[in-house]
């Protein structure tokens, strides 16, 4: 049954296979597996008509119609209507917000924010705080409706985390939107892992500099970052860019030395 449904090809095929299947009478533990593959592949409309059959919105139906069902967030929609309490913990995924935001669904943030979700109560998929999971996994779009849904930068480590995952278009992002360029996590932080304090703990630059990150240090040189600032080992970006051995991001941190000395 289940192999049929996730061959069907189209959300269409998929109601049609429904529709066959609740003409049979299935159990309610049935009905609940075909609201997880609906989740999965198929339409708002079948879900509905098996959530009024009974079916439990369980874990694998939540999760499945947030970041697996790429033709439309319909069922999400239904579940949503149909009682779900969008700000409901998923195990060690966070919670609904936080597995749009790691998968990057736009549509889905969109909707569970106008929905009630409570993105500063929240914490991430990964440990951080949603803005921050955001920074490493989501878009421009998602930081942007995070910030006008009142998550503070501030304290997020949002810039940190975008400048050490490389993204470029979530750090400028977050410039624009007001973030502390110079910003050091504190190691009283909950977010804040044992390794990363290892690790040592820096601004933006730190971390662009230690994953050599060229083109992103250039940008935080360009935005005021302080060069000379030590992290709690204390290093500076060109002390954490010679030790990760990045040459170009060394480079462009010694040029803006030699510029300013």
């Amino acid at each position: 049954m289940g192999e049929k449904l996730l061959h069907a090809g189209t959300p269409e095929a998929v109601d049609k296979l429904v529709q066959d299947m609740l003409k049979t009478s299935p159990s309610p533990q049935v009905v609940t597996y075909l609201l997880q593959m609906v989740a999965y592949c198929g339409t708002g409309t079948s879900a509905r008509q098996l959530l009024q059959k009974g079916a439990e919105i369980n874990y694998g139906v939540i999760a499945n119609s947030v970041h697996l069902n790429q033709k439309s967030i319909s069922v999400l929609q239904a579940l949503i209507d149909s009682g779900l309490d969008v700000n409901t913990p998923l195990k060690y995924q966070g919670d609904p917000l936080a597995i749009a935001i790691r998968y990057n669904k736009v549509d889905a943030v969109r909707l569970l924010l106008k929905s009630g979700a409570r993105p500063r109560q929240n914490k991430g998929s990964d440990g951080n705080t949603t803005l921050g999971d955001a920074a490493v996994r989501g878009s421009p779009d998602i930081i942007s409706m995070l910030i006008e849904s009142g998550v503070e930068i501030k304290e997020s480590r949002a810039l940190e985390l975008a400048a050490r995952a490389g993204r470029k278009d979530n750090v400028l992002c977050l410039l624009e939107k007001g973030a502390d360029v110079d910003e050091i996590p504190d190691t009283e932080w909950w977010y804040v892992s044992n390794k990363h304090k290892q690790e040592g703990l820096g601004s933006a630059l730190h971390a662009a500099a230690s994953q050599g990150h060229s083109e992103i240090v250039s940008l935080l040189i360009e935005k005021g970052a302080n060069i000379y600032l030590e992290d709690s080992l204390g290093r500076t970006a060109f002390r954490r860019a010679v030790l990760g051995v990045h040459p170009y991001a060394a480079a462009v941190l010694s040029t803006a030395m030699l510029l300013g000395s």
